[in-house]
């Protein structure tokens, strides 16, 4: 079999044991799935099966050996790790089925395609690929509970300064969410968090870097800053975080792709995420 190009030795398929010799085919869907599963710690696989995945996906190294059991030869290059990383879609942070992620339009005070669900699921998007690129993992269950709630009490589509404030005191009246919200990873010492940067996202004043809760503030306010791009006109200069000033991109390709397309509903992030992933991986 060959692999770029390189053949594939009798004795790595000696290694993968009777399972490959019975039946091949049925193999590939195992291998890949062992080998990029989880592609960052993929140096955990046999070096083999990681070059063997890589060419069953089309993007194996172009290299003139390929090291059988035992072998501690580095084949696998940063550019296999990085479409590896591609192929490999990022999941939600929060554990719940995808339709509970979003508020449904019922939810909403204001009737808007501004500022209903389409946006908010649009920021949540932008706000997991944020925990993702920044790393700040931890931060998660608040974000989520953050763009969830930061747009629910709107009246109205202008410029307004108290709508975060409202929406924490909406929060307070639907115990309902509070429950969704544990069931997500919220913690009761998240609140804070989650209440001043909901206030703030709204507030033109910017909280002190140095603030406890400024890292939540900056990632909900990004979040949301993103989605400008419906409104034409995203400066990145005003974005908090780097990694956010990256994303530009996606978010007009997000928004272009799929603002009413996908339709609003009970389904609507179910079948927005995975778009937004597809998109995702044709721009890295």
């Amino acid at each position: 079999m060959a692999v770029g190009t390189a053949w594939c030795k009798p004795e790595a398929v000696e290694e993968m044991g009777p399972f490959w010799s019975s039946n091949p085919i049925s193999t590939i869907p195992w291998v890949a799935r062992y080998s990029l599963s989880n592609p960052r710690g993929s140096a955990e696989a046999p070096r083999w099966l990681q070059l063997f995945a890589g060419y069953l996906l089309g993007h194996a190294p172009n290299c003139t050996h390929f090291p059988g059991p035992g072998s501690d030869s580095s084949i696998i290059d940063p550019e296999v790790e990085r479409r590896a990383d591609v192929a490999t879609p990022m999941k939600p942070p929060i554990a719940l089925p995808l339709g509970e992620l979003v508020p449904s339009p019922h939810l909403f005070g204001h009737g808007s395609t501004l500022h209903g669900q389409s946006h908010v699921a649009r920021a949540m998007v932008h706000a997991f690929c944020l925990i993702d690129a920044t790393g700040w993992r931890e931060e998660a269950p608040r974000l989520w509970a953050a763009v969830y709630i930061h747009d629910l009490a709107r009246t109205h589509d202008g410029v307004c300064y108290r709508h975060g404030g409202d929406a924490v005191n909406k929060l307070k009246t639907l115990p309902h969410l509070q429950v969704l919200f544990g069931l997500g990873g919220v913690q009761d010492s998240d609140y804070p968090f989650i209440h001043t940067a909901v206030v703030h996202h709204s507030l033109p004043n910017e909280l002190d870097k140095d603030h406890p809760h400024w890292r939540l503030t900056s990632l909900l306010k990004d979040a949301d800053g993103l989605d400008r791009v419906r409104l034409y006109d995203l400066d990145p200069r005003y974005l908090r975080n780097p990694q956010a000033r990256e994303m530009v991109d996606f978010a007009q390709a997000l928004f272009d792709e799929t603002d009413g397309v996908v339709p609003v509903g009970d389904g609507h992030f179910a079948e927005l995420w995975p778009e937004a992933m597809r998109l995702r991986g044709g721009l890295r």
